[in-house]
């Protein structure tokens, strides 16, 4: 079935109606949620410590960025919950609009403190919560637009991955998006404004977008059900084993990202002393990560053919492992070259993202095949709490191994973990694409599903 198809009978279309029918507008909507998201967690990290004056009290810092990840964790569940009872369109707005506030709020924190550092302090802890519960609306909206819009299998592989590359891209323009903004003409205080404030006036042109483009594609497709009742709970779905099958994949390769974010840092500079790897240095190789993980999320949507998603997604993670029991060699004494490591890591955040993008579309298909359309707000919001989870854990997590456990046996032990659980991915060989079990479908007779959006259809002509 393909959305914006024209009737028999043609009739004069509006201006809104020609938007709505504009698809790559969705995809637009979802980049800007996971861009917006994964630039306004990222581009505080380098100029706060100097916004705020902190200099020895890592902790409030490390808490005033953990708190959008805090918030997120806590609202996901209403946002699983308003998504499949009232659609996409109110959640994906305002969780805009939550990013709008937020991106204004912290741009004036200071203002808006009288210029008291402890009530600014409290003002960003506020804005980034604010943040969180807009991550939580924004990001499993914007994945059940596309996942609604976008039924052919070869189109929402492409539509996923554009969308999951946002947050590569996010994170690649963020942390060197503050850093520059600091130094402009004016001091910290001018620097920090203007990201901010780019972001909230993006952030309201995406969700005048979303506006735009109603609540359903034009010509049916609704995610409601007739009678607006929602779908199967978090819990419900959790409980699924194909969910489940996927949420251990997803804790298992986000968790390497609890070793490599703070424990990387350190290790390069106890290892590699000549000469002493610098801050450019540093986020340098850790860029490596990010771009293979939008290399992947783009590319992996345009291969043809035929997809086998659990045989993509088992060996992505094993070379996730591969790749994180590798690392630590490159500080051996005949090959200590700093720059060796950027090989591991592209390779990593490569295969990390296709272990993401994939996933990610088997749940679609779990919740096309097993429940309701109504349920794709719950299973992203379970992707959306998993790596929410991922980041709360990850400063905890990196600081407590790398106080306990040098960094090559916690580098060891975490693929050995990871190259385990891979093989549970194998039970998702039942799960066939969305359109080689639609045409079975089809054959048989029409399903409740087919009904309900043939019902859909009538009521939006």
């Amino acid at each position: 079935m393909k959305y914006g198809t024209a009737t028999s009978q043609q009739r004069p279309r509006s201006i809104r109606d020609r938007i709505r029918a504009f698809r790559p507008l969705v995809q637009v909507v979802a980049f800007l949620s996971l861009f917006l998201s994964c630039v306004l967690a990222s581009f505080i990290v380098p100029i706060v410590p100097e916004y705020l004056r902190v200099n020895d009290t890592e902790i409030q810092i490390g808490v005033l960025l953990a708190a959008n990840s805090f918030a997120t964790i806590v609202a996901n569940p209403v946002a699983a919950f308003v998504i499949d009872r009232h659609g996409y369109q109110i959640p994906v707005v305002g969780g805009l609009l939550l990013y709008a506030a937020a991106a204004f709020v912290s741009a004036f924190a200071k203002e808006i403190a009288s210029h008291d550092l402890t009530k600014t302090y409290v003002v960003l802890f506020v804005a980034r919560g604010v943040q969180g519960v807009g991550d939580a609306f924004a990001f499993a909206a914007g994945l059940a637009m596309v996942a609604v819009w976008y039924t052919n299998e070869d189109a929402r592989a492409k539509a996923m991955g554009n969308t999951f590359a946002a947050a590569g891209i996010g994170l690649v323009v963020g942390y060197p998006f503050g850093g520059a903004f600091s130094a402009v003409p004016g001091g910290i205080d001018a620097g920090w404004k203007w990201p901010f404030i780019m972001t909230g006036l993006i952030s309201l042109g995406a969700a005048l977008i979303a506006l735009l483009l109603g609540s359903s594609p034009p010509g049916g497709g609704g995610e409601r059900t007739s009678n607006g009742s929602s779908g199967p709970s978090m819990f419900r779905l959790l409980c699924d084993p194909y969910v489940a099958v996927c949420c251990l994949s997803l804790v298992s390769t986000y968790s390497s990202l609890g070793l490599i974010e703070p424990l990387l840092p350190l290790w390069m500079k106890a290892k590699f002393r000549r000469p002493t790897p610098t801050t450019y240095d540093v986020g340098l190789i850790l860029l490596a990560l990010t771009v293979g993980f939008t290399i992947g999320s783009f590319v992996y949507g345009r291969i043809p053919g035929e997809r086998c998603y659990w045989l993509n997604a088992l060996v992505s993670q094993i070379v996730v492992a591969a790749c994180l029991a590798l690392l630590p060699l490159v500080a051996l004494p005949n090959s200590r070259n700093l720059y060796y490591a950027i090989i591991p890591l592209f390779f990593m955040g490569l295969c990390f993202a296709l272990v993401d993008l994939v996933l990610s579309l088997v749940l679609g298909i779990v919740v096309e095949k097993r429940y309701a359309y109504t349920s794709y707000g719950g299973v992203y919001a379970i992707v959306s709490t998993v790596f929410a989870v991922s980041f709360v854990i990850s400063p905890i997590c990196g600081t407590t191994v790398a106080k306990y456990v040098n960094f090559n046996w916690a580098a060891w032990g975490l693929a050995i973990f990871i190259f385990s659980t891979s093989f549970v991915l194998v039970l998702l060989r039942g799960m066939k694409g969305g359109a080689e079990e639609g045409a079975e479908e089809a054959a048989v007779e029409p399903t409740e599903k087919t009904k309900l959006l043939a019902g859909s259809a009538e009521s939006s002509a």
